[in-house]
């Protein structure tokens, strides 16, 4: 018995001393099963997050295909007025340097007037001696008609005369065809005169005619912006001799607007009025808000320098651009944003 009580003692120590030994290798085996679930739970979360972000972003491009068109060949275009003198003569003032901005009616350069302020003194010079020579004509007139009433008289009492009605008073036949004569001449010179005057009114308006040509002619004298905006490719100075026609500067008008050449494929659902969005290059984070002014009826090849013969030859096809024009809902601040013709825009057009 003894001895069995004995190995029932060693049995149980050496369960003692060999179970930390098997309850560490059972903790390890759970350590790393739960490794593995973490890690296989972080691959089905990253793989749905994945799965959603594609489905996100096909949703987001979906419905910008959809509902917007865009397209970066587009720019800001606008009217640059030419400047150009309508006389030939010498600059006295130059009031505006380049890059300036005027407002229509600001007075730009000024032309010396010496020459014009004579021609218009000239003018109304003749003026006055067509004015007198009128109403010379005009006297003439009535000398002419006070005659041509005595000359009716005197005919009317000879004829009387010859007829024989008027007792004791007699008349040869010379006499009486005598006063016919002055009276016919008479008629002639009342005539003559009426005609003079006419003739003094038409050079009294000719002469009219003259001054105010020579009023326009140094009107001109004085160049003034015909719009609003700014001054640029100014080549005048004071002293220049300028020559008739040739542009010595150009105004930049305020108005500006967007040339955008869109794909033929891109302009099924574009119309007129439909909302853009507009993004200047030089201000990428700024959506400047317009809309769509009108399509042109025609391809920018149609009005090249030499429009395609597809007729002719061999035949590749390639996707034509039409051009659209887009305004702005608000002219933006020059102050702010200074926005220069031939700038590069992308507009977006909302067509839902």
């Amino acid at each position: 018995m003894s001895k069995k009580k004995i190995h029932i003692k060693e049995d149980k120590i050496n369960s003692e001393e060999a179970s930390p030994i098997n309850s560490s290798k059972t903790d390890g085996a759970k350590t790393e099963h739960f490794a593995k679930k973490k890690k296989f739970s972080l691959k089905i979360i990253l793989a749905a997050v994945i799965v959603l972000v594609v489905i996100i972003c096909g949703a987001y491009y979906y419905y910008n295909m959809t509902h917007f068109v865009s397209t970066d060949d587009a720019f800001i275009t606008g009217r640059p007025v030419y400047i150009t003198p309508n006389i030939s003569d010498y600059v006295s003032k130059v009031h505006v340097i380049s890059d300036q901005h005027v407002e229509k009616g600001d007075l730009l350069v000024e032309i010396d007037p010496r020459n014009y302020e004579l021609k218009i003194d000239e003018a109304e010079a003749n003026i006055d001696i067509t004015k007198a020579k009128l109403n010379a004509a005009i006297a003439t007139y009535k000398i002419a008609i006070d005659a041509q009433n005595t000359a009716a008289i005197d005919m009317n009492r000879n004829q009387i005369l010859m007829a024989g009605t008027t007792e004791g008073a007699a008349i040869s036949q010379e006499d009486f065809e005598h006063s016919i004569s002055l009276y016919e001449a008479s008629i002639s010179e009342v005539n003559f005169t009426k005609a003079g005057i006419l003739l003094g009114r038409a050079e009294l308006d000719k002469a009219m005619v003259a001054l105010d040509h020579a009023k326009l002619i140094y009107s001109y004298t004085k160049i003034y912006a015909p719009v609003s905006g700014y001054i640029t490719k100014r080549n005048v100075e004071p002293g220049s001799l300028l020559a008739q026609g040739n542009p010595i500067m150009a105004i930049v008008s305020d108005t500006k607007w967007i040339v955008a050449n869109f794909k033929e494929t891109q302009l099924s659902n574009i119309r007129i009025g439909q909302e853009v969005n507009i993004y200047i290059d030089a201000y990428p984070c700024i959506a400047f808000k317009g809309h769509v002014k009108g399509i042109q009826a025609g391809t920018g090849d149609v009005f090249s320098l030499l429009p395609p013969e597809n007729a002719t030859g061999n035949f590749v096809k390639v996707v034509q651009r039409v051009p659209v024009e887009i305004v702005f809902d608000n002219i933006p601040d020059q102050s702010k944003y200074f926005i220069s013709l031939g700038m590069s825009v992308e507009p977006i057009i909302k067509i839902k």
